[in-house]
């Protein structure tokens, strides 16, 4: 949970994440991003449009890519990570 902590904390001064990602930040729900699914899937509906809805779970996503990627993407080519955050997360 400290890993995470400062992790988050870096992600989110240094805004690496796009506004439209909620689940897993803080002070973020995805419960407004389920209504607005809704209310957009409801509307196609209404008017008789077509509509298609992609779903993605990135389950074990850590344990799928190479570690080598993972530290590479944290590094000076990367996001460039505090020597000390990065090492931790390897």
């Amino acid at each position: 949970s400290i890993i995470y902590a400062r992790l988050i904390e870096f992600v989110e001064e240094n805004k690496f994440l796009n506004t439209n990602q909620n689940g897993f930040r803080p002070d973020r729900s995805t419960t407004q991003k389920l209504w607005v699914t809704n209310a957009f899937l409801q509307e196609a509906k209404n008017k008789n449009l077509e509509a298609h809805l992609i779903s993605l779970d990135v389950k074990k996503a850590y344990d799928s890519i190479e570690h080598w990627l993972i530290e590479e993407a944290l590094g000076p080519k990367g996001i460039n990570l505090p020597e000390s955050t990065r090492a931790a997360v390897m």
